[in-house]
């Protein structure tokens, strides 16, 4: 384990900026959270939150180092159901995602990739809609699912240069301990005039949330759920719409509204209120590239 002296987006030292809490590592509410071996080694730690001044992004400052990923990632990869049952909802929104890659790209098969690949689920249906998919994850299972499904597997070191029309990273650079250098791979594998999208989770209550930590006043069984956007370990780094354009903006990508139209036309299953008001308002919301879904273009 090793600690962040600076920002991971801007380079800005973390002596100027926002402490939001820290609790130790052996914190009631994090024993449950932490692989043992993960846990012996931040045995004199703490879990430490801070905001940057300068571009907004919240992150940890412990973060693990390579030799260390299997620990922090055993037991989720390890817990999930990897045919769960998944709602229509679910699989429409991807297909929305697969819809726009073949609007922003009418004349020809886009070639994609899907860096944060998982299982599969996006690179699969971005398939179906007659895109070249290639995918990569850490994730060791990925391999298989790749082979079952069609999809090229490729590591950073394999992806070809200027190559992509659209490289997807949906709930991935919150993971990085250095998330412009994992920008800069999928940067330079997209072509240029490509388009990158970046989605992440965010929380703007997450400043009090870490109060609350510090006073006891989280129950450990609320822990996990009221701290995913910022898992211990896992997700190192929170970002805002600020943070997002600021870690576009350090890698060259110019900020891509993507059009209203294009958007509207990718909505799919109109099925009840909550749904029809879902689709009426993303498009809007996509439209302005507010929150922490974000697309770049690749300039040139």
């Amino acid at each position: 384990m090793f600690e962040r002296r600076c920002c991971p987006v801007c380079d800005c030292a973390n002596e100027s900026s926002e402490v939001l809490g820290s609790v130790p590592f052996t914190h009631k509410c994090l024993r449950d959270e932490l692989h043992p071996k993960a846990s012996k080694a931040l045995a004199n730690r703490e879990f430490t939150v801070i905001r940057c001044q300068s571009c907004g992004l919240v992150y940890q400052v412990v973060a693990w180092e390579e030799p260390e990923a299997e620990w922090v990632y055993t037991r989720f990869s390890e817990s999930g159901d990897l045919e769960k049952f998944r709602p229509v909802q679910h699989f429409a929104h991807k297909a929305e995602d697969a819809m726009i890659v073949r609007l922003l790209f009418p004349e020809i098969r886009p070639k994609v990739l899907d860096y944060g690949m998982g299982l599969g689920e996006w690179a699969r249906m971005a398939t179906a809609f007659g895109c070249e998919v290639f995918g990569f994850d850490q994730d060791p299972r990925s391999v298989a699912f790749s082979e079952r499904y069609g999809v090229r597997f490729l590591r950073p070191e394999q992806f070809p240069e200027s190559a992509f029309d659209f490289v997807n990273a949906d709930q991935v650079v919150e993971h990085f301990q250095d998330p412009v250098a994992h920008l800069q791979e999928m940067v330079r594998a997209l072509k240029p005039g490509g388009v990158m999208k970046l989605s992440t989770p965010g929380d703007r209550q997450i400043w009090r949330k870490m109060r609350a930590l510090e006073l006891g006043q989280i129950a450990p069984s609320a822990f996990h759920e009221a701290f995913a956007s910022i898992a211990p370990l896992m997700h190192l780094n929170l970002f805002d719409e600020q943070s997002m354009v600021a870690l576009g903006r350090r890698v060259g990508q110019e900020r891509f509204h993507l059009p209203l139209s294009l958007s509207y036309a990718s909505m799919a299953l109109f099925d009840g209120g909550r749904q029809f008001n879902r689709n009426l308002r993303t498009p809007w919301k996509r439209s302005r590239a507010k929150g922490t879904w974000q697309y770049y273009r690749k300039p040139g």
